[in-house]
């Protein structure tokens, strides 16, 4: 999303950029001896997937509370060229520091904005170590020319190293990569996948308010663009928002089958009245793969539901004739 069509509080910051740039340029080289000696995860990897503003953060921020997996958190996003150096930075200052004395509380929440979250030990969506191998242009999917391309040995070599740093199995968001599954469970082959899914009118509804709060124009698109962007530009917002979310998902489901991997697909409405029914899941499925967890689950038993019409200027009887039209002109 180009920074000059973000409002003022939403712009990247040159400066900061410049000395990430700048800090991540002499530490690359230091990245690559540090992992010369990992090859590939020894855990499974798990992705979520699924649109722009169904919940991933949130389920993302409940699925580190677990204390199940290792992530790359709002330090480590830093470090997008050494993601295994910013492990052993996080672990300095956070699982080595006992009396608090460098950051403060570690506490996780379940607070975001606009997929921003708050706090060292927060997880990070980490856009900027994915668009260092996959080059991506205006529409997310890539070609098989553009995969060919890809340095997937250093990419999985990586995140073997970030998995290594914790020692529990990798937890990503992989939403960057929607219209790709198959290649990406091709190249790792024990990735699992964690498909959410929203209903489609708060999905559309939190998608119109982002687009005011992050561009203050809901003319603006927010967030990944499928390949049905070419037409969806020039309709109407609500078929936008509406052809977003179905186009998305439809990818994906398509994605997943295609993979033939481990698939775990939940609705948002699901996961929040029921978060521990998840927690299971997934105990049982790492101890499919001879990854045993004895932990019993401490987290909430219900999450707050946020699927409430926060914007009076939304119109629900729009959303719904834009779905109905895009199933009908199908």
């Amino acid at each position: 999303m180009d920074n000059k069509d973000r409002i003022s509080q939403n712009k990247r910051n040159d400066e900061l950029e410049s000395v990430l740039h700048l800090l991540n340029e002499a530490l690359a080289d230091d990245e690559q001896d540090l992992t010369e000696n990992f090859e590939k995860p020894r855990y499974p990897v798990f992705f979520i997937v699924g649109n722009a503003r169904s919940g991933t953060t949130l389920l993302y921020q409940w699925l580190a509370s677990t204390g199940l997996f290792a992530y790359p958190s709002n330090i480590i996003s830093r470090f997008y060229k050494a993601p295994y150096v910013g492990a052993l930075i996080h672990k300095v200052f956070v699982h080595y520091d006992k009396f608090r004395e460098l950051l403060g509380g570690h506490e996780l929440t379940f607070e975001s904005t606009l997929g921003k979250t708050k706090g060292g030990v927060s997880p990070h969506e980490f856009w900027y170590f994915w668009r260092r191998f996959f080059d991506f242009d205006e529409i997310q999917k890539l070609s098989k020319k553009d995969l060919s391309q890809v340095d997937s040995e250093s990419f999985v070599k990586e995140l073997a190293a970030l998995e290594g740093a914790f020692d529990k199995p990798l937890l990503l968001k992989g939403m960057i990569l929607n219209w790709n599954l198959e290649y990406l469970k091709q190249i790792l082959t024990n990735a699992v996948f964690i498909h959410l899914q929203r209903d489609v009118i708060y999905n559309m509804h939190s998608l119109y308010t982002a687009r005011k709060k992050f561009f203050g124009d809901i003319n603006k698109w927010y967030s990944f663009k499928p390949p049905e962007y070419a037409f969806l530009k020039n309709l109407n917002v609500y078929q936008q928002l509406a052809g977003q979310v179905k186009y998305t998902n439809r990818a994906i489901v398509e994605g997943l089958e295609a993979a033939q991997g481990d698939t775990i697909s939940i609705n948002y409405e699901d996961f929040c009245a029921n978060p521990r029914q998840l927690f299971l899941r997934i105990r049982e499925l790492l101890d499919r793969k001879g990854y045993k967890i004895e932990q019993e689950y401490q987290g909430p038993n219900v999450i707050e539901l946020r699927n409430t019409i926060t914007d009076s200027k939304f119109d629900i009887s729009k959303a719904k004739g834009a779905i109905k039209s895009l199933t009908v002109t199908e």
